[in-house]
């Protein structure tokens, strides 16, 4: 049996041409500049090259570790597997207005370069909130509802019913930091607390839009400002932000999903279906499952998104992962026993702090970033505690551009291990240098 080894070089087959022509043919020189002898050589010599790459290609699409192009899609497909399409972002926008206005579907919003349109007729009404605490601390002012209150950062809100005059006006620019709470600046000389039968009052309304075009490039951010393409509405995202926009799955990508597949056979409901399930939402990099919790039956699922400028998933990305687990999840459970969540936010951004380093040159502060965007991708793992050993030697091993290796540093951040807890993940977050 023939054993297939890499080909040769093109020297080398010059040298076989030559040597089995002077062989049967010892009257002639095929080393002479354009005799036909060295053309006849040369050329020879160049189609077996042609050839050997040519086997060695097909060679490579025999195995998904290398396979590439429609013979990587085949071995796809014998997962049941394909290529995962680029995806547009989507979310829902506040929509500012006069009630009783019709703002018609696929009405566009411009967010920088990005264009989202609605997708349905939506008419502008009183949201009106039931506020349940109006309490000032300095000059900042903390409405709570007991209703969803849907408002956005930026907006203004017009509150009534306080039995404090101070607080019965539109107040500008407020901040919201959840669904029931929001703020406002005041004068620090009002009362510190309303009374009354309160509410807050936007007029608008909240429609869904989704980007015209796909890619990650279409996310959009929480607290954002749109304008309208056509006329002057105003439209504001919410704390979700219009997300899920991801480019075309890349081939390693894909690749690592085959090998997945193939190494972890799915059966009903197990945790290597849940993942491969979970990954088919394209964005996702990373899943982990957690069976039997937080009691027996049910099923918690974390996953990121290591490729998004925030690699932790939004509301709009987790109900994405939920309905694709929720495709597959049997009868015989209800969707009540499926959680998928974000990591506890506690501590998840470790900030590094370089109190001095040597050779501290811009080269190798990128090669520092690289090195350490790495290891918190690659090496972190979830609910797992990071060694200071680790994280230490991520940065000693580091070597730049021009060859140049670390040779001493100090960090006053972080210091020691990094602990875990439940549900924690650790990114990495700001570098700085003193």
């Amino acid at each position: 049996m023939t054993t297939v080894t890499s080909a040769p070089t093109l020297q080398q087959l010059l040298a076989r041409a030559e040597a089995d022509l002077v062989r049967e043919m010892p009257d002639l020189d095929p080393t002479i500049a354009r005799s036909w002898a060295r053309v006849f050589v040369y050329s020879s010599a160049s189609r077996a090259l042609d050839l050997y790459k040519t086997q060695q290609q097909y060679v490579e699409q025999f195995f998904p570790q290398t396979a590439i192009g429609k013979y990587l899609k085949r071995w796809g497909t014998y997962e049941g597997l394909s290529p995962l399409a680029s995806t547009g972002s989507s979310g829902p926008i506040l929509i500012t207005g006069t009630v009783g206005e019709t703002i018609p579907a696929n009405s566009e919003y411009r967010y920088q370069s990005i264009i989202v349109e609605t997708s349905a007729d939506v008419t502008a009404t009183e949201l009106i909130g039931t506020v349940s605490s109006l309490t000032r601390i300095g000059t900042t002012a903390t409405v709570i509802t007991s209703n969803m209150h849907n408002y956005a950062t930026g907006i203004s809100v017009a509150i009534s019913g306080a039995n404090e005059p101070e607080y019965n006006k539109t107040f500008n620019n407020i901040t919201v930091f959840d669904n029931y709470t929001f703020t406002f600046d005041v004068v620090d000389t009002i009362p510190a607390a309303a009374t009354g039968t309160i509410q807050s009052l936007v007029n608008g309304v909240v429609a869904n839009a989704t980007s015209l075009t796909a890619g990650s490039s279409q996310n959009v951010p929480a607290n954002a400002k749109l304008s309208a393409v056509v006329g002057s509405s105003i439209a504001y995202t919410q704390l979700s932000g219009i997300s899920g926009g991801a480019d075309q799955e890349t081939v390693d990508a894909y690749r690592s999903r085959i090998m997945f597949a193939r190494a972890n056979p799915v059966n009903l409901w197990n945790p290597a279906q849940i993942e491969q399930q979970s990954l088919l939402i394209n964005g996702v990099t990373r899943v982990y499952v957690k069976p039997i919790t937080p009691r027996i039956g049910q099923t918690t699922v974390y996953f990121f998104r290591d490729n998004d400028a925030d690699p932790v998933p939004d509301a709009n990305e987790i109900l994405a992962v939920r309905g694709s687990l929720l495709s597959i999840y049997g009868a015989w459970n209800s969707p009540s026993n499926l959680f998928v969540n974000e990591p506890a936010v506690d501590a998840q951004y470790i900030n590094f702090l370089f109190t001095s380093l040597v050779p501290d040159t811009p080269l190798m502060r990128s090669a520092i970033a690289a090195n350490l965007s790495q290891f918190f991708v690659e090496e972190v793992q979830f609910e797992q505690p990071i060694t200071q050993d680790n994280y230490r030697a991520a940065i000693q091993n580091t070597v730049d551009d021009t060859g140049a290796r670390v040779e001493s540093f100090s960090l006053s951040s972080p210091v020691g291990d990094i602990p875990d807890g439940p549900a924690s993940m650790a990114f990495l977050g700001v570098i700085t240098y003193v």
